[in-house]
């Protein structure tokens, strides 16, 4: 995932409320066969690959990676998501944790993530957020993001777009693959989870403004 410094022991803002849904959403395509793309050492592996039997990870610094977790389950490869070094119809699922807003050009990783699923195969995808409520308060008080801003130093340590729920439909859609449900993750203000004033609970209440989007789409066939 494309975390630097994750906060790993809290249990209720942004960081922890994209996680969940990353993992429920994981439990509910159950792939035997996963493809992790951007998948930064955050520490938290374990939650997302206990659903499949095989886990291959893909990251542009291979320096990131996490280590191999399990006797012949995790495989390790440096590379790109647009140009990915696998065989067509490969993967029951992918996921694509906090990595989409920092690609150029993200409609072609989509396609390239539909060439390697198998039919009928899983992408999950979590992204920040642009319609998120902390957006709207930063460009109240003059302080939003410009596009594009740095998170990380290192290779993709940018983000280039932000999405909101309709936007990313729309890229999904052209990228053949269609919205099967959205997950709850972070509603509220948290900043790097150090004081979080908001909810996960009742996230739901709330999905078009939560501080995450997090998404399971379904290869169009």
């Amino acid at each position: 995932m494309a975390n630097t410094n994750p906060i790993k022991n809290s249990r209720y803002g942004v960081y922890e409320g994209r996680l969940k849904a990353a993992e429920d959403l994981l439990k509910q395509a159950s792939p035997k066969i996963l493809l992790d793309i951007g998948c930064r050492d955050s520490g938290q592996q374990e939650r997302f690959y206990k659903y499949s039997e095989k886990v291959f990870l893909v990251d542009v610094d291979y320096k990131v990676l996490p280590p191999f977790i399990g006797l012949g389950k995790t495989y390790p490869v440096c590379g790109d998501g647009c140009i990915l070094p696998y065989k067509d119809n490969s993967f029951d699922a992918v996921l694509c944790a906090e990595v989409i807003e920092h690609v150029p050009d993200a409609v072609s990783m989509l396609k390239e993530c539909k060439r390697v699923l198998k039919n009928e195969g899983y992408i999950i995808i979590t992204t920040p957020n642009r319609g998120r409520i902390a957006n709207y308060i930063r460009k109240l008080i003059g302080k939003e993001y410009k596009l594009p801003y740095m998170v990380h130093s290192g290779p993709g340590g940018y983000h280039v777009r932000e999405y909101t729920m309709k936007d990313l439909e729309k890229d999904f859609l052209r990228a053949d693959f269609k919205v099967v449900c959205w997950k709850p993750t972070f509603f509220g203000l948290s900043f790097e989870d150090k004081l979080p004033l908001g909810t996960i609970r009742f996230a739901n209440m709330f999905l078009r403004y939560n501080a995450t989007l997090a998404v399971l789409a379904q290869k169009i066939i």
